[in-house]
């Protein structure tokens, strides 16, 4: 799966924050200052790809009602996703046109991470304390 678009719309104090990411095969590092919002905009990442949590702490600016993610995602196959991933119990994720999708549309996009954001994390989420658990174990 690749990003191909992700917008913090209402999400901790971002209010649409847009981030595109690079046709270029590769890396991707986000970098900023103490405060900057690195580690809400990995939170927004792990979110939109599997779920507000239902205790998130990033609603301090938008509500939990009003809190919203977007992103547009593609597969190995070409296959394009837009979609936005609002918080809730069900129904969650919401086509670009904003009408409900399945529960398990990012499916396909998420191949053998499905449902497994710990997995995600370990493998494409670093962060600082991430790396000092990996160095120590």
């Amino acid at each position: 799966m690749r990003i191909k678009k992700f917008v913090l719309e209402r999400y901790g104090h971002f209010t649409d924050q847009p981030f595109e990411f690079s046709e270029t095969p590769g890396i991707h590092l986000i970098f900023g200052p103490n405060e900057a919002g690195k580690s809400t905009v990995l939170e927004g990442l792990r979110d939109v790809l599997f779920g507000i949590h239902s205790r998130s702490t990033f609603n301090f600016w938008h509500g939990y009602p009003d809190m919203r993610l977007f992103a547009e995602i593609e597969n190995a196959s070409g296959d394009v996703l837009a979609f936005y991933r609002r918080k809730g119990k069900s129904n969650t994720i919401l086509g670009a046109d904003e009408i409900a999708l399945p529960d398990d549309s990012l499916s396909p996009f998420l191949g053998t991470m499905d449902k497994d954001r710990d997995r995600f994390c370990n493998m494409f989420g670093l962060d600082q304390a991430g790396l000092r658990a990996g160095g120590k174990a």
